[in-house]
């Protein structure tokens, strides 16, 4: 699945950099203690340029003090680190293993059923208690997934002379998101925020400012990167269905052509849950701004983030439940796919210390 992200994120950058960037006024440029710096005039300066912008994710730079001015308000506040390298990478091992372990735990309450591919809804059947521990469980692995790699790599890179500051926490402190908004704008990951973000406004200037008003053009923005990304994890998940056939099953079979197709035909690359889950975002948007939030103002300020607050964990554990159903029907709860390799939980628990 790895090798997927960073084939598709790179065919979505291609696309920005060679087409969405030619409706720029001007091109991207660096910021570095908070001054914004001109465009770079020598060769060896420019290749650094191209090099550094091809690379950069989140709008960070492999250059200390330094950031894209496209980059989020969040990587914009983050200042140069005086935290010296080796605190830097204890600190960094400590949380490898605390979130490994924790990851571990998950992925075994993960794999406690044999779960079912041919039911259309493995998840969302079963009590309500049941469906909040798979949701919160999928959406904790997420982070972790996420968040592991990063580590790694941040303890390897920084001992080599990156700057500890390009290697800020994958999520802005998702915990503490006051809003639905909050959540998916600021505090989600901001991995393919950018591509997906400069491919809606792509679209988004072919429609005149003038026929939508501000918030429906907030809304219509939502709904535009929203369906980029379930028509990428639909993708996602059709290459995960077909890569753990492979691997379990073998391409050199005589009758693999068949179990593909029956395979095929029993897994509709669009995906319900799937797309329940990523189209419901913007409609649960508009509800908050259209409904809770104009309701919860009435309430005092602190009653009013209380209400609003709740609404919005309330809305992601709901519509977790259809994620958890695709995940389920990709096969990754399946005790073939594990999120770790060697597992100290299982191990002392069944024995199973080795999973791969």
């Amino acid at each position: 699945m790895g090798l997927s992200l960073m084939g598709v994120y790179g065919i979505l950058r291609t696309i920005d950099i060679c087409f969405v960037s030619l409706f720029d006024t001007e091109p991207p440029r660096w910021i570095q203690d908070g001054k914004l710096l001109p465009l770079p005039e020598t060769l060896t300066d420019r290749v650094l340029y191209a090099i550094d912008l091809c690379v950069s994710v989140r709008g960070r730079s492999w250059f200390k003090g330094t950031v894209w001015n496209w980059s989020s308000p969040w990587m914009k506040r983050i200042r140069p680190s005086h935290t010296s390298r080796f605190p830097f990478l204890v600190s960094n091992l400590k949380w490898l293993v605390i979130q490994y372990i924790l990851l571990d735990i998950l992925d075994t309450i993960n794999h406690r059923h044999s779960w079912s591919l041919s039911n259309p809804s493995p998840i969302t059947s079963l009590p309500v208690h049941e469906q909040i521990i798979c949701s919160l469980s999928l959406c904790i692995c997420t982070v972790l997934s996420i968040n592991i790699p990063c580590i790694i790599y941040s303890a390897v890179l920084v001992p080599l002379g990156c700057p500890i500051e390009a290697w800020p926490s994958m999520f802005d402190h998702p915990l503490q998101a006051s809003s639905l908004r909050d959540f998916w704008t600021n505090r989600w990951h901001e991995i393919f925020r950018r591509t997906f973000n400069r491919l809606s406004d792509g679209i988004l200037d072919i429609i005149p400012s003038s026929i939508l008003s501000k918030d429906v053009r907030r809304i219509v923005r939502a709904s535009i990167i929203f369906s980029f990304s379930a028509i990428f994890h639909l993708f996602l998940i059709q290459h995960t269905i077909h890569s753990s056939y492979l691997r379990m099953n073998g391409s050199t079979s005589r009758d693999f052509v068949d179990q593909q197709q029956q395979r095929g035909a029993e897994h509709n690359f669009f995906d319900p849950p799937t797309l329940k889950f990523f189209l419901s975002q913007p409609f649960g948007l508009l509800l908050e701004r259209a409904i809770i939030i104009p309701t919860a103002s009435k309430l005092a300020p602190r009653s009013k983030d209380h209400i609003i607050r709740a609404w919005a964990w309330g809305w992601l554990v709901y519509s977790s439940r259809w994620w958890c159903d695709a995940w389920v029907h990709a096969g990754m709860w399946n005790e073939e796919e594990t999120m770790v390799g060697w597992s100290p939980v299982r191990g002392i628990l069944k024995g199973q210390w080795w999973l791969v």
